[in-house]
């Protein structure tokens, strides 16, 4: 649905002017989860890991996996903001960027749709009224 732009026409990217929040990440004490809990853990999340690794590096990757499973999700429902931030763009040239959009498929607009929908009901995308940039969807 996006297309990656190199990140030399970014300029920069801001912190909200609503209200600033100060997020600092507690210092935890590592527990060590028992294996049946990492190996549950992977199981919900669908990690594949190598077959290769001793059982002792398994555990120490699950371990790690699971210390930082906040930064993995299953569905978009589950992606979340940064508080205090939103992303500001400043383009190097504010030239119109207006492409066609390419006709699509009935299963192909019913699937674009279903995932804008998704996207839009969680929180991922927002509507706006300015079109001077857009991208069709299949390029």
């Amino acid at each position: 649905m996006a297309r990656i732009e190199n990140m030399a026409n970014v300029c920069s990217c801001d912190p909200a002017p609503e209200k600033e929040q100060s997020v600092q990440k507690e210092t935890e004490t590592v527990k060590y989860k028992p294996r049946e809990v990492l190996d549950q853990f992977c199981t919900e999340f669908k990690f594949k890991i190598n077959s290769e690794l001793t059982s002792e590096e398994r555990n120490q990757l699950l371990q790690l996996l699971f210390e930082n499973k906040d930064v993995f999700v299953r569905s978009l429902h589950e992606v979340t903001t940064y508080p205090g931030y939103q992303l500001s763009i400043e383009l190097k040239s504010n030239r119109r960027m207006d492409m066609r959009q390419f006709k699509l498929s009935t299963d192909d607009s019913f699937e674009a749709e279903r995932q804008i929908a998704l996207m839009a009901e969680s929180n991922i995308i927002e509507k706006i009224d300015n079109i001077d940039f857009n991208s069709p969807i299949f390029w």
